[in-house]
């Protein structure tokens, strides 16, 4: 990849040119902070060596050097149609000759990761690319002539403006031309020449482009996502960490997947979100894209090994590393019947919303932006109306599509139908189109505009309207916009305007909305249609009016989407509607299937079609708590990780006690070898490690107050060790197969060398690049408590009760745990409901006798039939991996994102005691009968 990079050299500064072959062009200039009031051509080399007495501007070109990060080369130059051919031939062409015979049926497809096209001035990026990123724009080596061939001007010799404000002028022409221009190279040099190579060998191309989250990170390094979504047979997005808030990059994707009629529109979730993520996140999460039309989840990530740094490799792992792997069809089984459901007919969706990246286009400039987000005001006020817009239209379930205004201009058209206007977005039709927050206006889309009204469509503009057309100043839209009058910018004014000019069949609240909830709704060729709704939020909505624009009544079921049911629900017909009310649980999903009553069943039939009224709420008729005691059996043996060691190399002396990650990157360094990271070369790309020719050897600590009758040594790479265990050399007998993970190895420690008190395990190798030197584990049947901040090894607990596990001598288990009690007397011949509260665990199944439900999603829930006095009532909690290979020494705690860096914390943000997340069912478990 290559760059124009800026070098600013200031009055009194000594001026140092670049080499003649990457000079572009220079400058000197008249400059008040980002104010380019003037500049002239310098010729290269004019005053070489001395000082400056003005601004001086020197761009060069620059060449991306090789990375680690890119397994020692260097990214593509995605401008380039050459380079693209050659990185196919490179890949996707050694893929089709070494399999494929598997194309089309056993492989689907390919997925691109994080395809951009370089940054724009971009401070702090984290991806290795240019020296100094603020300083540099993306290049290619046809980019001057390209722009003058397709804008009939010249860029060269200009360059100064892209970086600064020209005389003082926010918005450029040149900027937006230039932003154009690399998105025509980006599309036709690389995204069109990959889906063509795919759909040609019989592939579909999906993945995801680099950054959606704001308008900023997707004009620095990829332009409009729209237009790149285009050329993906199944468009895609990226959704990391545990608090992505961004719903509105679901809306982007599915907005060009409607438009264009692809039929599946993928999400890469899950990513970072760390091991403790329940399953209640994933729904949580999975929820907000799912109910917009994400219907193709790409799990982040599931690990083939976690050897060395790959454990630490963006966890958790949805895979057999996780105790709950084989529970989670229930979460998938959930989102399989919600993507099911909204695939059915086509979406109830009038509006239009134009997209105001464009606007971004044409205001960059130095200093403007730090990697996921804009560092100007200006920018950051048009990002702050792009998302407002997004959740007025959301909280009052008003569905819409974003539209690209290029992408207007070359698949728009308007339509007439039975004498209504649409505008026609290629397969999608709207009745209304909104404009809000956009400071520039494409002229084809003001035409396309102008003729959509003069055909009896809506337009409504909503605040100020663009002052630009085509990044020139211009009074075109303000008078346009003012023929029909303008729409404050106000929540209440938007959402009546835009619902005024749509005939969407749901109405919420009476058209006013419940915040928190989104809706997706799907109108079937007979008459029906599925209104689904999710609530976002950690609390209840109740009390909600959900009224169905009818001309007559319809019968409503609601489709249990955890279980597969389907039940009748009460409902009312009130004029030109059939009206229900719902409450939501926090998190809580409501699916109806509506369908009108044919007329000639009509005749005698109540409001209240095919449902018996509902119910009135159960009255509790007592309700237990069961504190315990428990008990209780493990589906695995109790751990204690050894992450503090001290090691020496040869006969050197020992170093000091550390984090055995801190001693892991102090070897290395002091070998002269590269730290693990995670932007380190890959190990299947490093040449094969050889021997430094010196030992290393590794000392743990660890304690046995009680000691049990075996203990089991858990590691990395066995057969490279040797062991000695209190001074004496031992020999592991039988390697047992692994345990969570095909590199974990497990071997017993000599029982007759073990002592009452502190024990002292060595470890010594022929140390190699690829040795792991990583924490090691003791398994067992025992307990693991704290004495004076240091964890020893204890007996087991005869019992537990409800509380945290931690504290109950498992502070670094983390398998399965089943809690048991005897069935109260007091419920034994009476239905009741249990509920758990405070579940710190993935998931939770509760039994009695041969009946079992997964408790999965809130409210945790479960329902019984009457049991008997002797039965015992079973909690199996399946906890997550965090207090075992979660980042323990992580300060705070609770992070929404868990990296490769998460687990190398320095300073404040470290610490020596591990910081375990409390474990289990922290809250007694709650037993509800109810009033016949």
């Amino acid at each position: 990849m290559r760059s124009i990079t800026l070098c600013h050299i200031k009055p009194g500064e000594v001026i140092c040119w670049p080499q003649r072959g990457d000079w572009l062009e220079a400058h000197w200039a008249e400059i008040d902070g980002l104010n380019l009031k003037s500049y002239a051509p310098a010729d290269y080399g004019a005053c070489e060596g001395k000082t400056a007495d003005r601004h001086l501007l020197i761009f060069r070109r620059e060449i991306h050097g090789s990375h680690s990060f890119y397994n020692g080369g260097a990214y593509l130059d995605t401008l380039n149609r050459e380079a693209t051919d050659a990185f196919i031939q490179s890949t996707h062409a050694k893929y089709a000759k070494h399999c494929g015979e598997h194309f089309g049926s056993v492989i689907q497809g390919i997925f691109t990761d994080e395809p951009h096209r370089g940054f724009i001035l971009c401070d702090a990026v984290e991806q290795p690319g240019a020296a100094e990123p603020a300083l540099s724009l993306p290049y290619s080596e046809s980019l001057f002539v390209e722009f003058s061939e397709r804008f009939g001007e010249a860029l060269q010799g200009r360059l100064p403006e892209l970086y600064f404000q020209y005389q003082g002028q926010a918005i450029s022409r040149l900027k937006w031309q230039y932003v154009e221009l690399l998105q025509q190279l980006f599309l036709e040099n690389w995204a069109i020449p990959c889906l063509q190579w795919c759909e040609t060998h019989d592939l579909k191309l999906t993945g995801h482009v680099l950054h959606e989250d704001s308008l900023a990170a997707q004009v620095v390094p990829c332009g409009s996502l729209a237009r790149y979504y285009e050329h993906m047979t199944y468009p895609g997005i990226d959704v990391l960490s545990k608090s992505c808030d961004a719903f509105w990059v679901a809306k982007q994707v599915v907005s060009v997947a409607r438009q264009q009629g692809q039929p599946f529109v993928l999400s890469e979730l899950y990513g970072g979100t760390g091991w403790d993520l329940d399953f209640t996140g994933h729904k949580r999460i999975g929820d907000w894209q799912a109910f917009q039309g994400i219907n193709l989840r790409c799990h982040h990530l599931s690990w083939y090994s976690m050897a060395g740094e790959a454990k630490r490799d963006y966890p958790a792992s949805i895979f057999h590393q996780s105790a709950w792997y084989q529970q989670y069809k229930y979460v998938e089984d959930y989102f399989s019947r919600i993507h099911f459901v909204l695939q059915q007919g086509a979406p109830d969706c009038d509006v239009l919303v134009l997209h105001p990246g464009e606007s971004l286009w044409a205001q960059f400039h130095l200093g403007w932006a730090t990697w996921l987000r804009s560092d100007s005001a200006r920018i950051d006020a048009i990002e702050v109306k792009f998302q407002n817009l997004f959740r007025w239209l959301m909280d009052a379930q008003i569905d819409f599509d974003y539209g690209d205004e290029e992408q207007m201009g070359r698949l728009g058209s308007i339509e007439q139908i039975d004498g209504e206007g649409f505008l026609k977005l290629g397969q999608m039709r709207y009745r209304s189109v909104m404009v809000g927050g956009l400071e520039t206006l494409r002229a084809s889309t003001l035409k396309l505009l102008q003729d959509f009204v003069a055909a009896g469509g809506r337009v409504v503009f909503a605040g100020d309207p663009p002052a630009y057309v085509d990044a020139l100043p211009s009074a075109d839209a303000q008078h346009f916009a003012e023929a029909f009058g303008i729409c404050p910018w106000t929540e209440t004014a938007v959402v009546q305007a835009v619902r005024a000019s749509s005939r969407q069949g749901l109405r919420v609240n009476a058209g006013v909305g419940a915040p928190g909830l989104i809706s997706h709704v799907r109108r079937m060729a007979d008459g029906s249609a599925f209104v689904a709704l999710v609530n976002t939020r950690e609390d209840a909505i109740t009390s909600v009016d959900l009224e169905w624009a009818s001309a007559g009544a319809v019968r409503i079921k609601r489709l249990d989407c955890r279980s597969g049911g389907i039940v009748s629900v009460d409902s009312e017909f009130n004029q030109d509607a059939q009206c229900w009310i719902v409450d939501f649980e926090a998190l809580e999903e409501q699916v109806f299937h509506v369908e009108p009553v044919p007329e000639a069943l009509l005749d005698g039939v109540d409001e209240c079609v095919d449902a018996a009224p509902l119910a009135p709420p159960p009255q509790v008729a007592a309700e237990l708590r069961l504190e315990g005691p428990f008990a209780y059996t493990l589906s695995e043996p109790n751990s204690l990780i050894l992450d503090q060691a001290r090691y020496r190399l040869a006969d050197e002396a020992w170093s000091s006690p550390d984090d055995i990650l801190r001693l892991n990157d102090q070897i290395r360094e002091r070998m002269g070898w590269t730290a693990l990271s995670g932007t380190m070369l890959q190990p299947w790309c490093q040449p094969e490690a050889t021997s430094s020719g010196r030992e290393l050897s590794l000392e743990f600590q660890f304690t046995i107050e009680d000691l049990p009758e075996l203990i089991e040594l858990m590691l990395e790479q066995p057969e490279r060790w040797t062991f000695s265990l209190n001074g004496t050399d031992f020999a592991p007998g039988t390697i047992s197969d692994w345990h969570i993970d095909r590199v974990f190895r497990r071997f017993p420690l000599p029982q007759n060398k073990l002592l009452i008190g502190q024990n002292v395990l060595t470890l010594r190798t022929d140390l190699r690049e690829d040795t792991s030197i990583e924490a090691v584990y003791l398994l067992g049947i025992f307990g693991v408590s704290k004495r004076d901040a240091v964890y020893c090894l204890t007996a087991l607990p005869s019992h537990l009760k409800a509380g945290d596990l931690v504290e109950q001598g498992f502070p670094f288990y983390t398998g399965a745990i089943s809690y048991s009690t005897p069935l109260p007397a007091a419920v034994a011949e009476s239905a009741f409901e249990v509920e758990l509260f405070a579940l710190s665990a993935a998931c939770a199944e509760v039994s009695l006798g041969a009946h079992s439900q997964l408790i999965a999603f809130p409210p945790y829930r479960a329902s019984f039939e009457p049991g008997g006095a002797a039965d015992r009532l079973h909690f199996k909690v399946f906890l997550t991996r965090e207090n075992l290979f979660g980042p323990l020494h992580a300060h705070p705690r609770d992070q929404s994102m868990t990296a490769p860096s998460s687990y190398r914390t320095k300073g404040e943000a470290y610490r020596v005691a591990h910081q375990c997340v409390p474990s289990g069912l922290l809250e007694a478990p709650a037993i509800r009968t109810f009033t016949p």
